[in-house]
Order: structure tokens, then C-alpha cells, then sequence
């Protein structure tokens, strides 16, 4: 009797479990950080999904949200595009991110270190990575 009510209950704990984590999403912010009054033009994609083209004005951000899959590699990569440039980057790159960041907000600035992410620990844009090679 008590190894059906052991079992009973790590079968509920496995269900609360997989609830919880089934239901995870996450979140992709791009914001626009140019300067010098430039429009973005972002378009962003994975290998099934085409979340569209969007104009970003000046500190204008827009933000889209997925739950990543179990048996394949979720990535999403974005184009940016502003007067004299088009960069690329992966934004979700489930290797890099998938237990690092589930609100994976990037900062877009035409200078610098390249594109910045959110590091929630200190509140700053501060993990910055190259543009992708063409």
C-alpha cells in the first residue's frame, strides 16, 4: 500500500512538473537604441516561424514569444537594418540561452560592442555579442 501511494504521488508530482514546464514561454525584446533619430527595421524568424517585418522609431521596442521545443533546437535569428547597414543576429539561440534567459531583451545600437542583452542580475545591458558573418 505504501509503494502505490509513493508512486501516486511522484506520478502527480511528474504531471505538476511537465504542467508547468509545457506551459514555459519565452520572451524576445528588441529594442531600438540607435541614436541620432534612426528607424530600425527588424525582421526576425526561425526555421518555422516568420514573425513578420517591424518599424521600430527611436526607444520603440516590440517583443514576440514562443515556447521552445523538446525534441528539436529552438533559434531565432533577426535581421536589423538602418540607413548604411544590415546585421544579423541570433537572438534565441537555444544552445546559448535556453537556461540563461527566458526574457532575452536585446538593446540595438549602431556603435559599441555590437548588440546588448539584458543581464537580469545587474540590471544592465552588459552580454554583448558580435553580428553574425554574413
Amino acid at each position: 500500500m505504501a509503494s502505490f501511494i509513493g508512486r501516486t504521488m511522484m506520478l502527480m508530482l511528474l504531471i505538476l512538473f511537465l504542467t508547468i514546464t509545457c506551459d514555459a514561454r519565452t520572451y524576445v525584446r528588441i529594442t531600438n537604441d540607435l541614436g541620432g533619430g534612426l528607424d530600425l527595421t527588424v525582421h526576425c524568424k526561425s526555421g518555422d516561424d516568420d514573425i513578420g517585418v517591424k518599424v521600430l522609431r527611436p526607444q520603440e521596442w516590440f517583443e514576440f514569444s514562443f515556447k521552445p521545443a523538446w525534441i528539436i533546437s529552438t533559434d531565432f535569428y533577426c535581421s536589423f537594418q538602418w540607413p548604411g547597414s544590415l546585421k544579423w543576429l541570433d537572438v534565441y539561440y537555444e544552445a546559448r540561452d535556453l537556461n540563461v534567459c527566458s526574457k532575452c531583451w536585446w538593446s540595438i545600437k549602431s556603435t559599441g560592442d555590437g548588440p546588448c542583452r539584458l543581464n537580469w542580475k545587474n540590471n544592465k545591458y552588459d552580454y554583448c555579442l558580435p553580428w553574425n558573418k554574413d
